[in-house]
């Protein structure tokens, strides 16, 4: 990817330099690694936030920012003792300010 792009970015230099068909395959080479890359980022965002077996159906912390205390527990252990410490999690019996207000029940932790 780095030398098909700095192929393409000195155009110049390389149409100067080398053959043409350097440049159409450094074309060519960087479209179809761009592509794949593309696509691989998309495909393992896809299985961590919608297809993971600890959060399907959905991971529901884009809708309302808050990750299942039991689930950040397992998945990162020494920020969930941290957070523990510093007493910013919120258990299902104890209402938050905000939602004494509204009443609503808290059910996971905040994420700073």
């Amino acid at each position: 990817m780095t030398v098909s792009g700095a192929l393409l970015w000195f155009n110049n230099f390389t149409l100067r330099y080398l053959p043409k068909w350097v440049s159409d395959a450094a074309t060519a080479v960087h479209y179809y690694e761009a592509l794949l890359a593309t696509f691989s980022i998309l495909i393992w965002h896809f299985y961590m936030v919608i297809f993971d077996p600890l959060v399907y159906p959905m991971d529901t912390a884009w809708l309302d920012g808050k990750v299942p205390a039991d689930h950040y527990r397992h998945s990162r252990p020494g920020y969930y003792r941290a957070l523990d410490r510093a007493h910013l999690i919120e258990f299902p019996g104890e209402p938050t300010e905000g939602a004494k207000e509204h009443g609503d029940q808290c059910r996971s932790l905040n994420s700073p």
